[in-house]
């Protein structure tokens, strides 16, 4: 949840609603949005409002503003494309939008298609983890926010864009256990820069 003039955005995953009567795993996500002003009342959550979607089975996305800046930044679990550095592996990607207009995050395009691939050139190229034969995980991805909900890093990184951590259900853990569990796998961070770059 991200608040943003005064205005609470919960930005979430769901089913949609076109696929709600179908069989679970026919079911396709989008991203939805609902936004409040205050939360003290009953029903003050908005109508969902979809932002983006169909996305790739078991999709993680993050949404808040961007560190010192009027844009969104969203994260989001992803695949590197086949002709990437180290090949098709698991990563996570991320973009901006141009400005704070919450139109601009269903804009960007997350996905190459075909989307249910999870192949995205907006990968962050991570390098940790993995089980030592080029496979890798990335789950439960999150980043440092401030008390509203937005980017914020660690003050010994002041000129860093953000704080992200993420583990890797393929890593060993200390105990040796191969189970998938989230819990006791190997957890990871990292930080990343943001630089005007010319119209391409």
């Amino acid at each position: 949840m991200s608040v943003v003039d005064r205005t609470y955005h919960y930005v979430y995953t769901d089913v949609l609603p076109e696929d709600c009567g179908l069989a679970p795993e026919k079911r396709r996500t989008g991203l939805f949005l609902r936004t409040a002003q205050d939360l003290s009342g009953p029903k003050v959550w908005s109508t969902a409002r979809k932002l983006a979607g169909p996305l790739p089975p078991g999709t993680l996305v993050r949404v808040a503003r961007a560190k010192g800046m009027q844009r969104w930044a969203v994260s989001y679990t992803c695949q590197r494309p086949a002709n990437a550095p180290g090949g098709p592996v698991a990563d996570i990607c991320l973009q901006y939008t141009a400005d704070l207009n919450l139109d601009g995050i269903g804009a960007l395009k997350l996905y190459a298609d075909p989307v249910e691939a999870g192949r995205s050139a907006a990968y962050l190229g991570l390098r940790s983890g993995g089980d030592g034969s080029g496979r890798y995980d990335r789950s439960a991805h999150f980043w440092m926010t401030d008390a509203e909900g937005n980017l914020d890093t660690p003050a010994i990184y002041p000129n860093k864009a953000g704080f992200l951590t993420w583990l890797d259900r393929l890593a060993p853990t200390a105990s040796g256990r191969d189970a998938s569990s989230l819990y006791g796998r190997p957890v990871y961070w990292g930080t990343w820069t943001v630089r005007p770059i010319g119209a391409q």
